[in-house]
């Protein structure tokens, strides 16, 4: 069985069970039965290779032994199974007996099952997920290699990857890494961050193709380490391990960061580091007093650089991935440790990566950074890697691969300085390839945005993230106002040595940012409610084939005959939860352009009122300014209670695409505007308001002569569409957040 079906079999089995609630105790069931699986399988080749062959387990906790069983009908099942689990197998396992003389592989068993929980209570589901385990074909070299994707997939699965920050090195990317790095045998390898092991399975396979004998197979083992700081990516790689032939891993479960980085020693140096540190996160001010006053950081992977410097032996190397805001900062702890960087390392190549790179858990912009303890740095080589056609990638639809990796490939061996085609001689130049001097570098304060992407459309981050950004910009311009302000004041009292800030500059980019803020808000909210983020996915939800089935019969409204076809929409698709769907909005609904009448038609008494642009405010329907005609009018030009007026057609390009939902009977809608009309229509109103939309629809909505948004276009336009019972709560989410945007900073 492919690994890939395992998550989502292994949900199902979870789901029966009343003892499993939450993520956190479906990956633990998952990580410690597939240890124990893993463990037996090396055990079969450790018995077949060695002699005096013993086990680190007792007989009975052997998988073999009391999972399979001799036969099917010998197979513990039921109380006999929950039974056995809890009250011999986790009892036995945790409380084995660790001194100094104990083997390797027992110390692994009991570190990887003293943390560990069964959580089950269905013997019958204990048993179905055995079972399920047993399907997979751990000998098969395509299975072990997808293995790393297993966390990676479980976490995207159970929508848990968005929210507690993690996300998953694309394989392709440790593999590059690794490559250009080029660890030889013999040399000390680590990850401090390693996850679930991809850049150690990476290096190990590696090394591999400079082995020629036993003891260098046994060198691998004793010199690729990795630590890991939370407990189900640990487990996790220690298995990873066990399966690519590393019989005894050195993987520490522990945080890298909570050591004095002044106490390292030569021997706790390493000659490779290859690295995806964490981005975001925040140590408790005991870890900071590890690192040197000056360089001390709220950004956990700028203390990661710091701890690499310290553990990184002459002629060391390192290839490790940076977000943005390291190379961007200018954060004076930030310019601290480049300037230390470039000043003690050879920093010889940065690789600029699109943001989809890590979609569809972050859109921030990540860079490939490649240094060497050989010396300052005197010159850097930038390089921005480009998508074929603008093709995004996705880990499902468009997944990252070494052979796309192939342009960077061919540049790194035949550097040379690349400009970017100009639209306008009078721009100035800009770079795909450029060798920046130590002299520039420095003279810019260390800012290594170089050979960045032109154009760029904005990024949506998730809530949390904006909230994060906005939070970290406001008080550092809040301090450097208060600065600015400080040495003003000792200026006007006579200190002309003070130099003040720009006060202007400083106060026009706090409110700029406070201006920015609600609707930067407001767009990644209704981003993460369209990618589920901001409800829970429940079994009892109707499928969304049967809403379609439900909806099917009503769709009458528009044929489309003697329309000219709009242009293809360029969707931007991003993973959606199992039970969601990507359909078109003319297979939930239909739509229609509206009345045309001529001047003579209005009237002042009585009439049809028809509705035009400006009885849409900020998403509401407003009736304050109204027109009416007398004139008979077709059905198909009426609105009902509940359809959504969109304007479809302006001079202002802001105006087109500005919806809201009807809430008044017996009104007509104008020639400039459309309607929709669909059971979802609550859920789909807020979708027209998303920066997807504006970005799919309103993208192409500009013309040379007037911005429109067609009924073709309205009706090709796809969304993820939740059960309809989800499509309540994340109405009520939103109804009861988005207005709370405008307020925040009031």
């Amino acid at each position: 069985m492919a690994l890939g079906n395992l998550v989502k079999q292994w949900e199902t089995i979870m789901r029966d069970d009343d003892g499993v609630n939450g993520t956190v105790q479906v990956l633990s069931q998952l990580v410690w039965m597939l240890f124990l699986k893993v463990y037996d399988i090396k055990e079969d080749m450790w018995e077949l290779y060695e002699d005096d062959f013993t086990s680190a387990l007792p007989e009975e906790c052997r998988w073999r032994n009391w999972a399979k069983g001799k036969s099917q009908k010998e197979q513990m099942t039921g109380d006999e199974l929950v039974s056995f689990v809890n009250n011999t197998l986790f009892p036995t396992l945790k409380d084995m007996a660790i001194t100094a003389e104990s083997s390797s592989r027992k110390v692994i068993v009991h570190e990887m099952m003293v943390e560990s929980f069964n959580y089950m209570k269905d013997g019958v589901c204990i048993r179905k997920a055995i079972n399920l385990l047993d399907s997979i074909e751990f000998d098969n070299q395509d299975e072990r290699h997808a293995f790393n994707d297993i966390y990676e997939t479980l976490l995207r699965g159970l929508q848990s990857a968005g929210r507690s920050g993690e996300f998953y090195t694309p394989r392709a990317l440790t593999q590059f890494i690794t490559e250009m790095v080029n660890p030889k045998l013999g040399e000390v390898v680590a990850d401090f961050a390693c996850g679930t092991g991809g850049f150690l399975v990476d290096a190990v396979e590696h090394l591999k193709k400079q082995v020629s004998s036993a003891d260098d197979a046994e060198t691998i083992e004793k010199t690729v380490f990795g630590v890991e700081k939370k407990q189900f990516p640990y487990m996790l790689c220690t298995t990873n391990m066990l399966l690519h032939d590393v019989d005894y891993p050195q993987v520490m479960h522990m945080n890298s960061l909570a050591k004095n980085v002044r106490d390292y020693t030569d021997k706790d140096k390493v000659d490779v580091i290859l690295m995806n540190p964490p981005y975001g996160g925040h140590e408790q001010e005991a870890i900071l007093t590890n690192f040197p006053a000056l360089l001390r950081s709220s950004e956990t992977a700028n203390l990661f650089m710091i701890e690499i410097m310290y553990r990184l032996n002459d002629n060391g190397r390192c290839g490790i991935i940076l977000p943005d805001g390291f190379l961007q900062n200018d954060d004076a702890s930030l310019i601290a440790i480049k300037e230390k960087l470039f000043k003690e390392y050879n920093v010889h190549t940065i690789i600029r990566l699109p943001g989809s790179c890590f979609a569809p858990y972050t859109s921030i912009n990540t860079n490939l950074v490649f240094f060497e303890k050989t010396g300052g740095t005197t010159e850097t080589w930038f390089y921005r890697f480009d998508l074929i056609n603008g093709q995004k990638f996705s880990m499902k639809r468009n997944p990252i691969t070494l052979e796309k990796l192939s342009a960077i490939n061919e540049w790194w061996d035949n550097r040379v300085e690349i400009k970017d085609e100009k639209s306008d001689e009078s721009l100035s130049d800009t770079w795909k390839s450029q060798c920046v001097s130590i002299d520039a570098i420095a003279a810019g304060q260390y800012n290594l945005d170089f050979c960045g992407f032109p154009n760029e459309e904005k990024v949506i981050l998730s809530p949390e993230e904006v909230l994060s950004i906005y939070v970290e910009t406001r008080e550092k311009l809040e301090k450097r106002l208060s600065e600015a302000t400080t040495a003003l004041g000792e200026l006007l009292a006579g200190n002309l040595i003070a130099k003040p800030q720009n006060i202007g500059s400083l106060t026009a980019s706090l409110a700029k940012l406070n201006s920015n803020f609600p609707t930067d808000l407001r767009g990644a909210i209704l981003q993460a409610a369209m990618q589920g983020k901001l409800t829970e996915q429940l079994e009892s939800d109707t499928p969304v084939d049967i809403l379609l089935d439900e909806i099917k019969p009503t769709i009458t409204m528009s044929t489309g005959r003697g329309r000219k076809k709009s242009k293809q929409l360029e969707i931007e698709f991003f993973d959606i939860p199992q039970n969601w769907k990507w359909v078109k909005l003319s297979e939930c609904g239909t739509t229609n352009i509206g009345l045309t009448y001529s001047p003579s038609d209005v009237t002042t008494i009585g009439g049809t009122v028809v509705l035009r642009s400006s009885n849409i405010q900020n998403g509401c329907m407003a009736y304050d300014d109204i027109v009416a005609v007398n004139m008979n009018v077709p059905e198909n030009k009426m609105c009902h209670i509940g359809d959504i007026l969109i304007c479809a057609r302006n001079g202002s390009k802001r105006l087109v695409g500005k919806s809201a939902i009807i809430d008044k009977e017996g009104m007509a809608f104008g020639a400039f505007m459309a309607i929709y009309r669909s059971k979802c229509n609550p859920y789909i109103n807020y979708v027209l308001d998303s920066p997807h939309f504006r970005k799919s629809v309103l993208g192409g909505a500009e013309t040379t002569t007037i911005n429109q948004v067609t009924q073709d276009m309205i009706e090709n336009y796809m969304v993820p569409l939740p059960p309809i019972e989800e499509q309540q709560r994340i109405v009520e989410r939103l109804d009861a957040l988005l207005p709370l945007c405008d307020t925040l900073v009031e």
